[in-house]
């Protein structure tokens, strides 16, 4: 398979497979080494949440995760992750701020429910969660 996109550390196989950062950071080479998009998908735990550690847990495995990795394109905020694990924007907005901080590209992800599509509100969720995503970030971070 190639010119595919596929994701590497997935919060739910980090946690039921005992994935390892170093793990997760052997696939994102292969998969790049294969032509292939990587999505690293980046989170904590309930418990590394509860305990307030979820900005160290995210860095730490976004560095590990893209160790030997430059320059290439990450997102945030992908709809499902927002809906699932109920990511809220200023989350988001701090992931796309870390990202830079890393002299990576964001891709921002926004998008409403079906629920949301149903009632028309998609315009309005989109501007809110696109204003909100991009707060901090300069024009020249844009670029």
């Amino acid at each position: 398979i190639s010119n595919e996109e596929m994701d590497a550390g997935h919060s739910e196989r980090r946690t039921i497979n005992e994935e390892s950062d170093e793990y997760i950071n052997c696939q994102c080479l292969r998969l790049i080494e294969n032509d292939m998009s990587v999505i690293l998908c980046i989170g904590e735990t309930e418990l590394e949440y509860e305990k307030d550690l979820a900005g160290a847990v995210c860095e730490v495995q976004l560095k590990k995760g893209l160790a030997g990795i430059s320059n290439e394109e990450m997102d945030a905020g992908h709809s499902e992750r927002r809906t699932i694990n109920e990511e809220s924007d200023e989350y988001i907005n701090c992931q796309c701020l870390r990202l830079i901080e890393n002299d990576m590209s964001v891709i921002l992800c926004i998008g409403e429910t079906e629920l949301e599509y149903e009632k028309d509100l998609a315009g309005a969720v989109c501007e809110v969660q696109l204003k909100k995503g991009l707060a901090g970030i300069s024009n020249e971070e844009m670029d």
